[in-house]
């Protein structure tokens, strides 16, 4: 009998203890074969607040061990975790989405790319497009010559057009992230703008939301990003240091 009670007493001690823990910054990650992973809702339903994920499904979210994660969105199967100790010990915690509809797999096309009607001479100063800018391009225009199509209507209609800005959006902070990781040491973020070593990346995923910074980054120019790199640091710090 006096074992049951110890065990019981155990019990409600270790219930506790998790409940008051202090809840710290999750870097954590959404996975899954196929669809977009941003702009996904990740609710902490412990703690009564959401955070919607970065590009690629990166996002960081304020918690503690025993907290239930609810990942949602209309492209995918809703799922709903519970966090452990364990998760809080991982670089990156990993959770693994399934899309509500199959697709097909992507059809790759080989491309000859140094044989162009530039190169052959045929037109001069072609503006070049990056391919989310190219198919955003092709849904959005209204005619061909004299002839009138009703592609445009038909995107407008199922919302092709908006899922192509989409995607051109997160191609363009996909190169401010490049950008960012080609041009500024890791030291620079954590040294001089003294961002936390363990939210470095998570400094990545929130600079990249901020369209002034993507303006400068465009010009390729270092030392101007430099000045906002410093003001969004200050910022983001700001904002760990209120969460708690």
């Amino acid at each position: 009998m006096k074992q049951i009670y110890s065990l019981f007493f155990l019990f409600l001690f270790a219930v506790s203890s998790a409940q008051t823990e202090p809840r710290r910054w999750l870097e954590g990650k959404l996975i899954m074969e196929s669809g977009d992973l941003e702009g996904i809702s990740i609710v902490n339903i412990n703690g009564e607040f959401s955070v919607a994920s970065h590009v690629n499904g990166y996002f960081t979210m304020w918690a503690r061990p025993g907290d239930s994660l609810m990942v949602s969105a209309i492209h995918i199967k809703g799922k709903t975790v519970t966090l452990t100790q364990e998760d809080f010990e991982k670089s990156i915690y990993f959770i693994r989405l399934e899309p509500m509809a199959t697709t097909i797999d992507e059809v790759r096309v080989r491309q000859y790319k140094n044989i162009t009607a530039e190169s052959l001479g045929i037109v001069k100063n072609v503006k070049r497009y990056t391919p989310a800018e190219r198919r955003l391009k092709a849904a959005s225009e209204m005619s061909i010559g004299s002839i009138i199509t009703l592609d445009p209507l038909i995107n407008l209609i199922t919302g092709r057009t908006a899922r192509l800005k989409k995607e051109l959006a997160i191609e363009r902070k996909e190169r401010l992230m490049d950008f960012l990781e080609n041009n500024f040491e890791k030291s620079f973020f954590v040294d001089q703008l003294k961002i936390p070593d363990s939210h470095y990346r998570g400094f990545l995923y929130y600079a990249v939301e901020d369209k002034p910074l993507a303006e400068l980054a465009k010009k390729q120019d270092s030392g101007v990003t430099q000045f906002r790199l410093a003001e969004l640091a200050a910022d983001y710090i700001k904002m760990m240091t209120d969460g708690k």
